[in-house]
């Protein structure tokens, strides 16, 4: 049987406070999280992953940031001299996919498996989560591509708008990489 990431209610905690910390970055066009800030924890990992991702991202305009791969992102990264984190590893492009979650997980089916009450009211929790945190990383996503189109159009003299944008994409690439990240974990926890 696969590990369960979730054994009760109050692990849940993590994926409460990513999901606020997603929903506060989506109501503002301005940074709100850096790795010095309070970000929560599962938040930061992510920041410090992704940081000065955006840039790279955004220097392979080339090709188109929102599709870039990993030759984009890695030719970026060797020209500006950045470092593109674990996004390179997998490339933009998959980190920009909508997310479905599969019918077989929310279709009530294991209901039937559970020995306690418990185990049931942890299993609706988790669902709950699941489907808040793909909404939050689908408006994630679709924010995160208009940031990148606005720095691929920003003006070269605008270099304070440019590096506020860059803050911004960064957020959000740490915020999808963090929803990935535990939609996973309950996803793997639900099948």
């Amino acid at each position: 049987m696969a590990k369960k990431y979730y054994q009760n209610v109050d692990s849940l905690k993590t994926v409460d406070e990513l999901i606020t910390a997603a929903e506060r970055s989506l109501q503002t066009s301005a940074a709100i999280y850096t790795t010095s800030s309070n970000a929560p924890e599962v938040l930061k990992k992510s920041l410090l992953a992704v940081s000065g991702v955006g840039a790279v991202a955004a220097a392979s305009a080339g090709i188109g940031a929102t599709s870039a791969g990993v030759a984009g992102l890695a030719g970026a990264a060797s020209f500006t001299g950045a470092s593109i984190g674990t996004v390179g590893a997998i490339g933009a492009g998959a980190l920009l996919a909508p997310v479905v979650i599969p019918a077989a997980i929310l279709s009530g089916i294991g209901y039937i498996l559970f020995k306690s009450k418990k185990q049931k009211e942890l299993r609706q929790k988790v669902e709950y989560r699941l489907k808040k945190a793909v909404t939050l990383q689908n408006e994630t996503i679709q924010k995160l591509k208009l940031y990148m189109k606005k720095l691929e159009h920003a003006a070269e003299n605008l270099y304070e708008e440019n590096m506020k944008l860059r803050q911004k994409i960064d957020e959000l690439m740490a915020i999808n990489e963090a929803l990935m990240n535990e939609i996973h974990k309950m996803t793997s926890d639900l099948s």
